[in-house]
């Protein structure tokens, strides 16, 4: 008969961990290649554009790598959380203008909101939207 090798307890074939490493960096690469699809125009705009970002998606990626995709620190972003809103933002949030279906409250016209990137215009024209 052929030798048999025998495996140590609690030992893996070291294909079987490769594998498993391999997986993960899939996994990792998909994610950040999603997150860099919806992030658009994000990337080119300035931290306060990047955390909102992350905040907006942070139920879909993990922030840790999304701080690392839009390249920007964990630490500043959770400082970023605790700030309390600028004057502008209580301005905008006292106002109001528009609500949820795009319809300006002071003048009734109907206004489509504005593509965040050219990116997202240009896949808008492919799709026929």
């Amino acid at each position: 008969m052929g030798k048999m090798h025998f495996q140590a307890k609690g030992t893996k074939p070291s294909y079987k961990r490769e594998n498993r490493r391999l997986k993960r960096d899939l996994e990792r690469v998909q994610q950040e290649r999603d997150i860099r699809a919806k992030s658009c125009g994000h990337l080119f705009a300035g931290s306060q554009m990047r955390y909102q970002f992350i905040e907006q998606h942070k139920q879909e990626f993990p922030i840790v790598v999304m701080c690392r995709v839009l390249d920007v620190s964990e630490s500043g972003f959770y400082a970023w959380r605790k700030r309390p809103p600028c004057q502008h933002q209580r301005e905008d949030a006292q106002l109001d203008i528009r609500d949820s279906t795009g319809i300006e409250r002071s003048s009734g016209q109907i206004r489509q909101p504005a593509p965040a990137c050219s990116r997202c215009v240009i896949g808008a024209r492919a799709s026929g939207a």
